[in-house]
């Protein structure tokens, strides 16, 4: 049962980093401007809700899979957990697909979060 917890935090957690780059590519200007009935009108328009509904469809999966999570593992546990894993997947992102710089103490500190992560899981 810790098992499927752990797998339902790792879950949570993509779901929370797929929720971080809806919220980046969010164009609320624009969506605002077109206004709801424009939305419809073309498919540019269209594809401009996107980032809206990953928004919406990702944080509630997030929140379900933590929930779930959050049953069999330590509140404290899973939520450092929850959150390093998530940083640490978005710095990923950020470094391979958006050629984002990173530096030694970078590539340092997010060790120390992923043995952080190893460790909390040994010990629960």
């Amino acid at each position: 049962m810790k098992l499927l917890s752990w797998t339902y935090l790792f879950i949570a957690a993509g779901l929370e980093i797929v929720w971080v780059y809806c919220l980046k590519f969010m164009e609320l200007k624009k969506i605002a401007s077109i206004g709801f009935s424009g939305m419809l009108s073309n498919k540019q328009s269209m594809l401009l809700l996107i980032p809206v509904i990953g928004y919406a469809v990702t944080g509630v999966g997030n929140i379900i899979f933590f929930y779930l999570a959050m049953k069999q593992i330590p509140t404290s546990v899973a939520f450092a957990a929850w959150m390093a894993i998530t940083l640490s997947g978005v710095k990923v992102i950020d470094t391979i697909v958006f050629k984002e710089n990173i530096s030694i103490i970078q590539y340092i500190c997010f060790a120390m979060i992923i043995l952080g992560i190893i460790g909390l899981k040994k010990t629960f």
